[in-house]
């Protein structure tokens, strides 16, 4: 099915968050200065647009070639639970870009906050993809991304030792669970 296909406009809303969330990626990599409240505008708008996946149908998106992982092709499936799961993304991903921005302000001089911004929406880009994974591969690649960027995050104030020490705890951790993903999967 291509990406007009989905029923209830859910292509166009997914994607149209997908793309604000990619212009934050990029925004917060390369500004060499926070830029205010762009990123939090940004990622609270991307959130919201979630929101609306709630109504419509169910359906399966797969990509065409050459956007396939071996013999599995990158899909993405529509249904009622996984619309749940967008919602509550959309209201967290709102909820975050709303109460941020107040409680990074302590971090300005310490971390680049651009860069934070980067890995939430990544953050977020990839939980949307593990919700909507139609297979393993998918599902795999959007949980490895979700992993990474979430160690970014935990990693972005690495000055001090003991946040150092957790967040290369919390990769080992995100290892872990991702060798029992694959032995379950397997």
């Amino acid at each position: 099915m291509s990406l007009p296909d989905l029923s209830g406009g859910l292509a166009l809303w997914c994607g149209a968050a997908l793309a604000v969330w990619l212009v934050v990626v990029i925004a917060g990599l390369s500004a060499k200065r926070y830029t205010g409240l762009l990123h939090p505008l940004l990622t609270g708008t991307g959130s919201l647009l979630l929101l609306p996946a709630l109504f419509g149908n169910s359906a399966i998106l797969t990509f065409p070639l050459p956007l396939f992982l071996g013999d599995a092709a990158i899909a993405f499936t529509v249904d009622p639970l996984s619309r749940w799961f967008l919602l509550l993304i959309g209201l967290i991903g709102v909820a975050t870009a709303l109460f941020a921005p107040g409680y990074l302000a302590h971090l300005r001089k310490r971390i680049s906050l651009g860069f934070l911004w980067a890995a939430l929406a990544l953050l977020l880009i990839s939980m949307t993809g593990v919700v909507l994974a139609a297979n393993v591969l998918t599902f795999m690649v959007a949980w490895e991304l979700m992993a990474l960027s979430s160690f970014a995050l935990v990693a972005a104030d690495h000055e001090q030792q003991a946040i150092r020490q957790a967040a290369l705890i919390y990769l080992g951790a995100t290892r872990v669970g991702t060798a029992f993903l694959m032995a379950g999967f397997l």
